[in-house]
């Protein structure tokens, strides 16, 4: 009788083995991804939205940003476009649920947009009528969470990047950048 209960724990284990080793991984490799690959190159680095979805033209950018410029507002537009970016993600996503959504639009208003905020954006008309979207005595947003509410202030920070990447492109940083693309081409 005990052996017999062996032989169903040995079977089990190899299921399970077999399951962690061949079928998840084998399974994994169909499910679409989100992130669509394509090298660094000349090109890529010659418009501040593909620049900005790689690492190292971004990690360039910002320290030309942060150590020769030395302007808050750039960094704060650079900060901006960041969390908005990971807002659009995450709006597209299936796996975020509408309450993680929410979080992270409360954390851009009060980082960005609500009077005294964390970062420093130029106030502006996308600015004032965001601010009216937001209740401070119950320290939330009043509308819906979706692409739609930050799509202009989005459109606002991809304009104010590209000024600054215009000023990037001339600088001694971006040449060092064009070197350490053709060094990876």
């Amino acid at each position: 009788m005990v052996f017999g209960y062996f032989l169903y724990f040995l079977v089990i284990c190899s299921i399970t083995a077999l399951y962690i080793s061949v079928i998840k991984p084998v399974r994994d490799t169909y499910k679409p991804n989100d992130i669509i690959p394509f090298p660094l190159n000349e090109e890529v680095i010659n418009n501040v939205e593909s620049a900005m979805t790689h690492t190292i033209s971004a990690d360039y950018f910002y320290n030309f940003l942060y150590i020769d410029l030395r302007d808050i507002n750039s960094l704060s537009i650079y900060a901006l476009y960041s969390d908005l970016r990971m807002f659009n993600i995450m709006c597209d996503s299936k796996s975020c649920s509408y309450g993680e959504i929410r979080v992270l639009t409360n954390q851009i208003f009060k980082d960005y947009i609500l009077v005294g905020a964390e970062f420093e954006i130029p106030e502006n008309e996308i600015i004032v009528e965001l601010r009216d979207k937001f209740d401070t005595q119950i320290n939330s947003v009043t509308v819906e969470c979706n692409e739609q509410l930050f799509e202009s202030l989005f459109l606002f920070s991809v304009g104010g990047l590209k000024t600054y990447y215009d000023l990037f492109q001339h600088s001694e940083k971006f040449k060092d950048l064009k070197l350490e693309v053709e060094r990876q081409e």
